[in-house]
């Protein structure tokens, strides 16, 4: 094959699912924002600066304070849940004294109503439950009652986040809600996610959405567990949208598998049945979306600029 572009590699997010083909076992794909430990920084960061609000709080309302406290608690046995989650672990196994901490009753439910501020820290801990309720459906692969339960789930806690926003600038109890609550949205998504996952296990023709390194000849990924060279993979892909999309099913050896920590391993695998109309589709695909990155990255640019 002629074409320059025949090496060229793209990330690119595509409906996938690639398997050991010897034993028709799924590979666990570490997700791209849990990659290169930036996240888990992040979250150390938050994490300091919420214990700081709490610490704040316990000295102008021991009581409030008290209970951010526990609700923090809360939310970072949900946060190790949902990541035990997505990344394929036994929740119970991994986290020490789960069924204990998960089951103690939170301080919230001990205070009167009749407040809107209780009111409002029940919601948040009726949200934490709820978030807890469908971790434990999917661990315990119930994954229709899982899909119900997500598909459309409202909480009373929301209508809050407006007033509490308003409120923030002075207000240390609106402070430490407001972080409680961005660090159990920001692992929502990763439960949102999981949704593909367990869409896939329901109805196998629905691929989730993976994070490939493509290219003519071949495929990286990042994986969570190691797997040897030469060992041979199924990797099935969708590339395009709607009339243009199209089906590829290609098999390929692992030519390089390299560790960058203890969960995470990059697996470079060759293609051995790609034709030169099967490369040259790929190619046709990658220089499209190369297009669209560029695009896109430079209307996020203006933007910012604007």
């Amino acid at each position: 094959m002629r074409n320059v572009r025949r090496h060229f590699r793209l990330d690119v997010v595509v409906p996938a699912v690639i398997k050991l083909a010897d034993k028709d076992h799924v590979v666990r794909l570490v997700l791209p924002e849990l990659s290169g430990g930036v996240w888990e920084r992040n979250e150390v960061a938050a994490d300091r600066a919420q214990v700081h609000l709490n610490h704040l709080l316990l000295e102008e309302n021991e009581a409030a304070g008290k209970v951010t406290v526990d609700l923090f608690a809360r939310i970072q046995l949900l946060a190790e849940s949902i990541l035990c989650l997505v990344q394929g672990y036994n929740l119970r196994d991994k986290i020490p004294n789960y069924k204990t901490r998960r089951h103690t009753v939170a301080l919230v439910t001990y205070l009167k109503t009749g407040s809107v501020t209780v009111d409002m820290l029940r919601a948040l801990n009726d949200k934490i439950e709820f978030y807890f309720s469908v971790v434990e459906m999917a661990s315990e692969k119930k994954y229709d009652a899982f899909l119900e339960a997500t598909k459309s789930a409202t909480f009373a806690f929301d209508a809050y986040l407006s007033g509490l926003e308003a409120k923030s600038s002075g207000s240390l109890l609106a402070q430490c809600v407001l972080a409680l609550h961005h660090k159990l949205a920001r692992h929502i998504v990763f439960v949102d996610k999981f949704r593909q996952e367990a869409i896939y296990l329901v109805d196998k023709t629905a691929w989730p959405l993976r994070k490939l390194n493509l290219s003519a000849g071949g495929v990286g990924f990042l994986s969570q567990d190691p797997y040897p060279k030469f060992a041979r993979l199924s990797i099935d892909f969708r590339l395009g949208s709607g009339s243009y999309e199209k089906t590829f099913n290609m098999t390929g050896n692992i030519v390089s598998s390299r560790a960058l920590s203890d969960n995470e391993h990059y697996i470079a695998v060759e293609f051995t049945n790609a034709t030169e109309a099967i490369q040259q589709q790929i190619i046709m695909y990658l220089q499209n979306e190369e297009l669209n990155q560029v695009i896109a990255m430079l209307k996020l640019k203006q933007a910012s600029q604007e």
